[in-house]
């Protein structure tokens, strides 16, 4: 039975009752009928208007979580990638130039990639650039545009040194499967006598990127570049390593055979280590394991 239904069915054994005659009933039974009817009327008049007023009240909720939804989609900010594979310390000062624009960004890649509002990549990079960020690595030629009075020669060669090696890095960065280099460049003190004057030599150290490798040309070319760079520098005094320590070319040796190329290498390194294993098989069958 419906709520009105219910309501009228009460309403009008109310009302019999009150019509009934006094002695059928204890005095004052009347009123409290009377009184009854009126709160079944008041309930019924609630019953019919919660109908509506429900429908309303989620129709008006749903309108305001519409428009909430439609303010925050028109509001949100979509991210670009501003630079990807960036060193610690370029990641901090793109950052500190950042919150000195108040550009908002986000850090991603465990802190080697920064975003920023997509309408606002293209300037921001062109801002940072001047202002020669990303470095890609160790400082370059700028450092001299700092440089005081009074600083010593061997301070200048320090520098200089410094920021060569920097400069290298970033080049040797140019290349697409290189994400990450560092030259480390050694010039032996000048000599009096000709015959004990050492040469220098260079080490770059390469982090590839994933999945990437490089071709003997490319090295070829990483090296010669190194020893084109410093004076007195030659191709057979330049090792590259990679950042797992394996060697990707090597200098030459003392007979002076030239050097190894990458397959030369691995043969070796295999060679050297089933000696290794040969001996050890050996000396435990003679000592014992261990």
């Amino acid at each position: 039975m419906k709520i009105t239904e219910a309501g009228q069915f009460a309403r009008q054994m109310a009302m019999a009752a009150v019509n009934q005659p006094e002695s059928a009933a204890s005095p004052g039974f009347g009123s409290t009928l009377t009184q009854m009817v009126k709160e079944v009327n008041r309930l019924q008049a609630q019953a019919d208007q919660a109908g509506p007023r429900l429908i309303y009240t989620a129709a008006a909720a749903a309108a305001i979580l519409a428009l909430v939804l439609l303010v925050m989609i028109s509001s949100r900010t979509d991210y670009a990638v501003l630079f990807s594979n960036l060193t610690q310390e370029d990641a901090g000062a793109i950052i500190g130039k950042l919150k000195a624009q108040k550009v908002p960004y986000q850090v991603d890649g465990g802190g080697t990639s920064i975003m920023v509002p997509k309408s606002q990549v293209y300037d921001l990079r062109l801002s940072l650039a001047s202002e020669g960020l990303p470095q890609g690595g160790g400082v370059g030629f700028e450092l001299f545009d700092k440089q005081t009075l009074g600083t010593t020669e061997f301070v200048q060669r320090l520098n200089f040194q410094r920021a060569l090696q920097g400069e290298l890095a970033r080049t040797i960065c140019r290349f697409p499967e290189i994400a990450e280099a560092r030259v480390h460049i050694v010039t032996p003190k000048d000599s009096l006598f000709v015959e004990d004057q050492e040469e220098p030599s260079a080490a770059v150290v390469l982090k590839l990127r994933p999945g990437r490798t490089l071709s003997q040309a490319q090295l070829d070319g990483i090296i010669n570049l190194v020893a084109s760079s410093v004076e007195g520098l030659s191709p057979g005094q330049v090792t590259v390593v990679d950042m797992t320590g394996k060697i990707l070319s090597k200098p030459q040796d003392a007979l002076g055979a030239g050097r190894l190329t990458n397959a030369q290498i691995e043969y070796q390194q295999q060679v050297e280590s089933a000696l290794k294993a040969k001996v050890q098989s050996m000396l435990d069958k003679i000592l014992g394991p261990n």
